[in-house]
Order: C-alpha cells, then structure tokens, then sequence
C-alpha cells in the first residue's frame, strides 16, 4: 500500500503540473491541438484522487475527508466537461480561472487525503514525495 499511496501521489502532482502548463498554452492560444490530452490526463487526475480516497478508507482515514475527495473528483469532473460552454464570449475568462482553481484545489485535496493517510502510519513521512 505504501508504494501505490507514494505512486499516486507522484502522480497528481505530476498530471497537476502538466495540466497547468497544458492550460497555460491552451488559454492563450497556443495549444488548442491539446485539448484532448488536457481531459484525458485531467480525467486521469481525478481518477488518481479517487484511488487515493480509496486508499485512505482502506487506511481508516476520516470517512468526511474521502467523502469530499470523493465529491470534489465529481465537481472537477463535471466542471471540467462543462466549462467550455460556460459563459462562452468576452466573460469566459471568468470561467476559466474558476477551472484552474478547480484544478488547483483538486491537487490539494490529494495532498491534503495522501497527508492524512500517512498520519496514520500506513507511509513514512519521509517516503511520500520520493520515489524509491
């Protein structure tokens, strides 16, 4: 468990840093060829955020926070799919910043259930962030 916890973990922050600098060039312009990889590792990210929910009620981890893990993977989700045709025109800028703090806060929330999974014993601190 300790290896697919460090794996996942990697893994989102991986997804999370590709998928800004994705966005980044998709928002002004220059990548519009992307968009599909941008869903599909964005769809992966929130599917990494749900093994990790599993992963933490396995651990015994707090059933609120894998609860909301569990919610805000739907939220992300959803809001991914949805957001092009939201407020599409000179405001979509408005959109589009909400999504990437969609995504910001879907990183965190892996953080915050990969953290809370180590509080419990099931990882050493020192081994989450590495890989080994």
């Amino acid at each position: 468990m300790v290896r697919v916890v460090r794996f996942t973990q990697m893994f989102i922050r991986l997804a999370g840093l590709t998928l800004l600098i994705l966005g980044v060039l998709i928002w002004t312009g220059n990548g519009s060829s992307l968009m599909n990889a941008h869903a599909t590792l964005g769809g992966l990210l929130v599917l990494a955020l749900w093994v990790l929910a599993a992963l933490g009620a396995r651990a015994g981890i707090s059933w609120a926070l894998v609860v909301r893990a569990v919610i805000w993977g739907i939220v992300a989700l959803l809001f991914g799919i949805l957001h092009p045709r939201m407020m599409v025109g000179a405001m979509h800028w408005v959109i589009q910043s909400l999504h990437l703090v969609v995504g910001l806060v879907t990183i965190g929330v892996g953080e915050i259930v990969a953290a809370a999974i180590r509080r419990r014993g099931l990882v050493p601190a020192t081994a989450v962030g590495t890989i080994s």
